[in-house]
């Protein structure tokens, strides 16, 4: 009777227990926020904006119903590959993508979706200019997986134990390190207008803590950048 009558009560630790025990970096936007993440939408139901007409009309017409997922994982496969010590100006971005889809590392019929402008754009950026320095350290698509507290990823979420913990895993595109300094950057395919770019950046604040986090977890330095550099605006956002 006594073992009902505990089961009527309200569970203290029910937030806690609707929580993921592991979850990707990534993943705490979709579980929390309204706005559906565009990275993850049908590249189709995107309204594009001038500047993106021609490969809109490329994904409509050679590559029906393709993701807009498909199309990040494509591009960040691509600036993972990237030969830093090269010009990575556009010419040289082009040739590279041919290099790639010859080796296998892309496939032939999707290389009209890789960004190369917006790679070119990104590599004249402070960011891109400090990877391709060839005195700073590059890491790119670093894993890491960090323990975290409940409260962390919802807000008045309680442990139930001292012990309890959340577990975070996730990718990071590129870690550059040089004279005690390190820079994050984090590559974004939304296809965004101007006006929503501040916007979209903030809901990958707890992306970018995440990572941050992480990184001074392990190398523990004085003092860490954080940037996401949107492809398709052609815009560096520092945190």
């Amino acid at each position: 009777a006594e073992s009902l009558a505990l089961m009527d009560e309200p569970y203290p630790y029910e937030e806690l227990a609707n929580l993921p025990a592991v979850i990707t970096a990534t993943e705490r936007k979709r579980l929390f926020e309204s706005q559906a993440d565009q990275e993850l939408e049908q590249f189709e139901d995107f309204a594009p904006s001038q500047e993106f007409a021609e490969l809109a009309e490329v994904v409509s017409a050679k590559k029906p119903g393709i993701s807009a997922r498909e199309v990040g994982s494509l591009n960040h496969l691509f600036m993972q590959k990237v030969d830093l010590a090269r010009s990575c100006d556009g010419a040289d971005l082009k040739q590279q993508v041919k290099e790639m889809a010859a080796a296998g590392v892309l496939e032939k019929d999707t290389l009209e979706l890789v960004d190369i402008a917006g790679a070119e754009s990104f590599f004249a950026t402070e960011a891109g200019q400090a990877m391709r320095s060839g005195t700073a350290k590059v890491y790119r698509e670093l894993p890491f997986v960090l323990a975290i507290e409940p409260g962390e990823l919802a807000k008045g979420a309680k442990a139930a134990e001292l012990e309890d913990r959340l577990i975070v895993r996730g990718i990071i595109d590129a870690l550059i390190v040089e004279d005690g300094q390190a820079m994050i950057v984090d590559f974004k395919t939304d296809r965004i207008s101007k006006q929503e770019l501040a916007q979209r950046a903030k809901e990958y604040e707890w992306q970018m803590k995440m990572y941050a986090r992480a990184v001074e977890d392990i190398l523990h330095l004085a003092k860490l950048r954080k940037v996401l550099y949107f492809l398709s605006r052609r815009e560096l956002v520092e945190m």
